[in-house]
């Protein structure tokens, strides 16, 4: 239920009622209970500031949805309500955690009110020159003079002190070890945050307010960098209270009497003294209002170096250079800053107009940590430690990320958590977190506004929200212009959006762009190479720069010089440093900025640097200036009218460059030679979550280290680190480019052997954390770009998805939700995001992980959902077999990807063969293109044996609809009488005439009959035996050449079309329908017709590899593949051919175009010539003759789902298939009055194994009726060897009808050599005496 600000208010009031009743004289001591009364408090604290955060989540959802003039009205009283429960709220907060009384509290706050022009006290101690130089400044929360460095002392005392009131003695010694590992590292440690009273180790618990709005409790070891805490604004407001109170030195002199209490134990806790600064700053420009010198003077490089002031005391962790002002953050955590503080942007606290000189941000350092600051035009945000962005100055279009009108104290970007870097525009604030997730608000130009909230002055400026279309990607580094943004993946590429007026995100057009586009290099603006085409987009390059620069076998990556490292951007322009160091610039050149001649670049163009400079390894830009450092520590700068790129600062080891305005500022380790790690420090993967580094400034982004995030003994945190990881899959997007790396992932996560509870564990963690993951993107994601598409294919590869059993009792995935989610993620991919997937299925996956890690994963989901029949995973197979779809497309574009059989499914194989019959009648009764899901609808899961059999029911039902279609009444018999046969009574002597005379007479139902042969003399009845030795015999005179139907140019394997047989259009007919009717019948005949018949036949395109002539083909192929410009010269070609008439002897001539005689081939031509000319041999020239035979084909098996078969399938229907496979033929052997092991039966394979291949076919005709083999192999063939008595001087015979070898037990093996040898080449005949 939703709390209200009065039941809040009512539950506060017991809280205070408790916190009135503690006294001062022992605040150090257990009292009321002791620390049980004490933990009870917190957990009600806790609570409390839980309920109130969800309630103006609440408030400001009913606000949104509500009309305006009422939401306004109630939002001023709700906030009203809301403050005075905050800053109560905060009050208990400081009283509890400090051990003081509230009353105390409240009078020592009041009092400090009532005098807010007093100046606040410094917690460091400045010389007395600095003293007098420092301007009064507004301290609102202090009003005491400075201390002295005893009372710095005491303080520190004193707080370690409360820290210390209720640890034991081990936690003490561990804070010394932080305290003395921070020093160590030159921090300066003044003061410690408060620490949970709860904890069993020095951890900070924090609760982070997640996209979902739901309160998650974490805990984070402290660190000395980039802590990675999830600060909520009342935990964090309670901490920085506290710093306030304890640095105050008249609030300290409230502890005193506890002094003696703990005076030894302080000792430990005391800090060590401030050491000297480890960096030394350099400013220079022309904007000297922001210059982080003690003055406002414009300075030249030559005069930048910064020697006296805070910031020569200070050691410097990150610098930003605004617009207009200025700040520095240290390894302290504080804030310096200076520069125009007319909007508030510099110190909000303050009143001045303008801060001359840089001074700390006292409100601000006392309040957190800080990691990094960002200025903007009229505004400034800032990273805590607890990995929250505070924010303050204008917030006139939303870009401080609330919706307060401004402040006077720094505030918490709503939503936003895990922030690993933040960026200024003009009127816009960036944060990218270290979920590598950007979130942006502010202008229009970046930010697309709804406008769908209205309040009284227009639409209601958005809060921090990602962009949809750079979901997914892993993003590592955003820089922003004035009004652009530019932010940069792991893999290197670039992508861009905002005011695009000049080029600014290198495009030409439009003028705006909003929404992120990638920035392309193309030919034009490239240095030139010889050795590599970028324009190419293939299996090796499947996007523009991406290829296997590190070697064939190395994992993809975009080529290194155009792989974006570093960018910045200026007011209106952008530089871009690659991975090789070099520069592409883009935008406005007005000042000179981008180093060209041109006053603008509207794309991104290569910029050739001095020899004198060494490898550029980091860049920034101001205002119309840009800066570039080099390997040498060296500073070089062009712009502000200086179109030449020229040596600014030389010889200072310069390690960090920054710019903004007209300013420029560079920071050196203050010892040469020894680089300063906070400097350094980059983007990387949240260590809260992953923890796979051991260093927190080093990237994260292209390994993954699987040892560390495996090898836990506390498996909550491995659990905890597994649901972090696979729940996040852009951080999945910037890893494992090559699949095998996924690979040893997953096999360390699940070995073969080891605890089966663990494994079990990780499992069910991995399976919530992808669907988690997989809902993330689904909601308002759209993966357009190859980067954010890659970790579905990642996840696939999971290996439970294959063998989803673990123990006895363990399934992964078993219900199917996370296959179907999967699935449902594939298919709701936008086009461009499912062009990408196919490019890395076929790019990233060679053989065999194209079939190991892609299409085994589905085939066996696939069988599994078959299986189920109901419930998600069954849903979820319309969806495997699109996905299995598109792999097969690609392994039919690439062959070497995976073979057909690869894609069928035994599950489909051994379904009843009435149920996929069923299937198949559905679909071509609706139409073939219904959106109804069929498996019929998807041949390429069958096998070809499953096509056989779904062909050959399909042709039974036809045959007996058309034996019934005639039926008729036997009035002598009182029945219905009917013909089931279409029966061929033919005299072997006459076997083709015959044939012929008889099919021309018949009609189309009785063709559309079984067939059914009679050898005329023979007293053999057809059970299908006579039917193969007919279709056989026919084979050999149909298709001899001698019958001019058939060309003469190739030898007896091909079988091809006579063009210049006119004259017998009906024989063509008639081959046609015997074709049909081998087909219809499920007999093979002996015909040897080329693949471009198959082809032809099942309405498939031609192309060069279909051509029948193979020196023709080596001959056009040549004439593409030749590389020189003079092709006309080398192959004297035209656009005519030209042939020899085998019959009237003379030269035929065709234009394969009009006026082809005339046209030469030529290099830019000789692709048409080839289309032309194939097109011509294939179909032009055969056109009448191919046309008639199809009729016929056709005349017979129009109603017949030949689509379903694949040319070479077809192929294997008509002719079978001729290799014979004796292992299978053996295993696949029935015996009747023999064993396996009977002598005769070992006499018998031992003869097959040691006969040549022509008596193989031989004794397959004589056993089965054919030489061939069945579609399927001999393997899938019926075949049974049966005893005919004992040992005899008798022949062997057959039933062919049956498949059936009747063979007497021969007494040896030598004479079942000699007989059967005999009998198979004396096979002709049925009935025979």
């Amino acid at each position: 239920t939703e709390d209200t600000p009065d039941q809040i208010e009512n539950d506060l009031v017991r809280v205070e009622e408790a916190l009135h009743q503690n006294t001062p004289s022992a605040p150090g001591r257990n009292r009321d209970g002791g620390r049980a009364t004490f933990e009870s408090v917190a957990s009600a604290l806790s609570s409390l500031r839980q309920r109130l955060s969800r309630s103006v989540m609440q408030q400001e959802r009913r606000q949104d949805g509500n009309n305006a003039a009422v939401a306004a009205a109630a939002s001023n009283s709700q906030l009203e309500s809301t403050t005075r429960l905050h800053e109560r709220l905060v009050s208990a907060e400081l009283a509890h955690s400090n051990r003081i009384p509230l009353g105390f509290l409240e009078r020592e706050m009041e009092r400090r009110r009532s005098q807010p022009n007093l100046p606040t006290t410094n917690n460091r101690k400045e010389s007395d020159e600095d003293a007098k130089m420092a301007e009064p400044e507004s301290r609102p929360l202090s009003q005491s003079a400075p201390p002295s460095q005893e009372q710095l002392s005491a303080s520190r005392r004193r707080h370690a002190s409360s820290l210390m009131a209720s640890r034991r003695r081990d936690e003490a010694l561990q804070q010394q070890a932080i305290d003395r590992q921070l020093h160590s590292a030159g921090i300066e440690v003044v003061l410690l945050p408060p620490v949970s009273e709860n904890e069993e180790s020095i951890t900070t618990s924090v609760q982070s307010q997640e996209e979902d709005g739901t309160m998650l409790q974490e805990e984070t070891p402290m660190e000395n960098e980039n802590l990675s805490l999830l600060l909520t604004e009342s935990s964090r407001l309670a901490h920085s209270s506290s710093a306030i109170l304890l640095a105050s030195t008249n609030n300290m002199a409230a502890l005193e009497k506890e002094q003696p209490l703990i005076d030894s134990l302080s000792k430990e806790l005391r800090p060590p003294p401030p050491l000297k600064a480890q960096t030394v700053c350099y400013s220079w420009g022309v904007d000297g209002t922001h210059s982080l010198h003690d003055d406002t003077q414009n300075r030249a490089s030559d005069q930048s170096e910064i020697d006296e002031g805070r910031i020569s005391r200070s050691t410097i962790m990150q610098v930003s250079v605004g617009p207009r002002n200025s700040a520095v953050v240290t390894t302290t955590g504080q804030v310096l800053a200076c520069g125009n503080n007319s909007e508030g942007q510099t110190d909000p606290t303050s009143k001045q107009e303008d801060i001359p000189r840089p001074a700390i941000f006292e409100f601000l350092s006392n309040m957190t940590r800080v990691l990094q600051v960002a200025c903007g035009y009229s505004h400034t945000a800032a990273i805590t430690a607890g990995g929250t962005v505070l924010t303050w100055g204008s917030n006139e279009v939303g870009q401080l990320g609330h919706r307060r009108k401004g402040g006077s104290v720094p505030s918490a970007m709503i939503g936003v958590s895990r922030a690993a870097e933040v960026v200024c525009g003009s009127e816009f604030t960036c944060v990218l977190t270290t979920r590598m997730q950007l979130l942006c608000c502010g202008t229009q130009d970046v930010v697309t506004w709804d406008g769908t909230t209205q309040g009284e002055e227009g639409p209601i400026p958005p809060l921090p929200s990602t962009l949809p279309s750079l979901e997914g990607l892993p993003l590592v580094k955003v820089v922003a212009g004035a009004r652009h943004v530019v932010v940069l993946t792991a893999s290197g590429s670039a992508y861009a959006w905002g005011e695009n007026e000049v080029g600014t995100c290198s495009r030409a057009f439009p003028k705006s762009i909003h929404t992120p586009v990638p920035i392309v290099f193309t030919v034009d603006n490239l240095e030139k190479k010889k050795s590599r085409v970028f324009t190419d987009v293939g299996l090796e390059e499947p996007f523009p720069h991406w290829g296997h620069y590190d070697g064939a076998r190395e994992p993809l990556t975009i080529d290194p010089d155009v792989s974006i490292q570093d960018a910045a951007c200026g007011e209106a322009h952008t530089v871009l440093l690659t991975k090789t160091g070099k520069l592409y610039v883009c935008g406005s050149n007005g000042q000179g900025q981008l180093g060209l001649a041109e006053s603008t670049v509207l794309t991104a163009t290569y910029l050739k640097l001095p020899e004198a400079t060494k490898t550029i390894v980091s860049v920034a830009a101001g205002r119309s200036h840009t800066v570039l450092l080099d390997g040498a520590g060296d500073v070089w700068s062009m712009g502000d009218g200086k179109h030449e790129i020229s040596l600014t600062l030389r010889s200072k080891n310069i390690q960090k460059i920054e710019a903004g305005g007209g300013e420029t500022v560079a920071i050196a380790p203050a010892t040469p030679g020894t680089p300063n790690a906070a400097l350094m420090r980059e983007f990387s993967i949240e260590k809260s979550d992953t923890e796979m580094d051991d260093d927190s400034n080093s990237k994260q982004t292209g390994k993954i280290r699987v040892e560390q995030l495996i090898a836990q003994k506390d498996k909550t945190l491995l659990l905890r680190r597994i649901k972090s990881f696979f729940g996040s899959p852009t951080v999945w997007n910037s890893l494992f480019f090559d699949p095998t790396e996924c690979v040893h992932l997953y096999h360390e996560l699940f070995p073969t052997s080891g605890d089966t509870e663990t494994k079990i564990r990780i499992a069910s963690a991995m399976e919530e954390a992808m669907q988690q993951g997989l809902e993330s993107l689904r909601k308002s994601a759209r993966l357009i770009y190859p980067e954010s598409v890659r970790f579905l294919l990642l996840f696939l590869q999971c290996p439970l998805l294959v063998d989803p059993a673990i123990g006895d009792e363990y399934e992964f995935d078993p219900r199917g939700d996370l296959i179907l989610s999967l699935c449902e993620s594939f298919l709701n991919l936008p086009f461009e995001g499912y062009k990408a997937i196919q490019q890395w299925a076929q790019s990233a996956y060679g053989p065999p992980h194209f079939v190991n890690l892609l299409v085994q994963p589905l085939i066996a989901s696939l069988e599994r959902g078959l299986e189920a029949g109901v419930g998600a995973r069954s849903r979820a197979v319309p969806g495997i077999v699109t996905l299995l779809r598109w792999l097969h497309g690609a392994a039919q574009r690439n062959p070497v990807l995976a073979p057909p059989e690869a894609f069928y499914s035994e599950a489909i194989g051994e379904m009843e063969p009435e149920a996929i019959y069923a299937d198949l009648k559905k679909w071509k009764e609706s139409g073939k293109k219904s959106s109804t899901f069929s498996l019929a609808a998807n041949p390429f899961l069958l096998s070809p044996s499953t096509k056989r059999t779904l062909l050959m029911i399909e042709n039974q039902v036809e045959m007996l609809r058309a034996a019934t279609s005639n039926l008729t009444w036997d009035r002598d018999q009182h029945q219905f009488v009917f013909d089931p046969f279409f029966v061929l009574a033919i005299d072997r002597e006459h076997l083709l005439a015959q044939t012929l005379q008889k099919i021309s007479a018949a009609s189309h139902v009785e063709l559309r009959k079984s067939l059914k042969i009679v050898f005329k003399g023979e007293d053999a009845v057809d059970a299908g035996g006579v039917l193969k030795e007919f279709m056989y015999l026919l084979s050999h005179q149909l298709f001899d050449v001698s019958t001019g139907m058939w060309s003469a140019h190739f030898d007896d394997n091909i079988t091809w079309f006579n063009g210049d047989c006119t004259w017998n259009d009906d024989g063509y007919y008639l081959v046609g329908v015997l074709t049909g009717l081998a087909i219809y019948n499920d007999v093979i005949l002996d015909v040897h017709f080329p693949r471009a018949v198959y082809r032809k036949l099942l309405g498939h395109t031609l192309g060069l590899e279909d051509m029948v002539d193979e020196e023709t083909r080596n001959g056009l192929q040549q004439l593409l593949d030749y590389e020189g410009d003079d092709a006309e010269d080398i192959f004297c070609l035209s656009f005519e051919h030209s042939w020899m008439d085998p019959v009237l002897r003379t030269q035929r001539q065709i234009s394969l175009k009009p006026g082809g005689a005339d046209i030469p081939v030529t290099s830019e031509n000789r692709e048409e010539y080839v289309m032309l000319y194939v097109k011509w041999l294939l179909v032009d020239s055969i056109n009448p003759q191919y046309e008639a035979f199809e009729r016929g084909v056709m005349q017979v098996l129009d109603s017949s789902s030949l689509e379903l078969l694949e040319p070479e399938e077809l192929e294997l229907l008509l002719v079978g298939s001729p290799d014979l496979d004796i292992d299978a033929w053996e295993g696949n052997t029935e015996y009747e009055g023999f064993e396996a092991d009977s002598p005769t039966i070992q006499n018998f394979w031992k003869f097959v194994r040691n006969a040549d291949r022509e008596t193989h076919l031989k004794l397959l005709k004589f056993a089965t009726g054919t030489s061939r083999a069945p579609i399927g192999g001999l393997g899938k063939m019926p075949f049974r060897i049966q005893r005919a008595g004992g040992d005899t001087m008798q022949l062997p015979t057959s039933h062919t009808c049956f498949n059936i070898l009747i063979l007497p037990d021969y007494a040896d093996y030598e004479k079942l050599e000699h007989l059967l040898g005999r009998a198979i080449l004396e096979c002709e005949g049925f009935g025979l005496q």
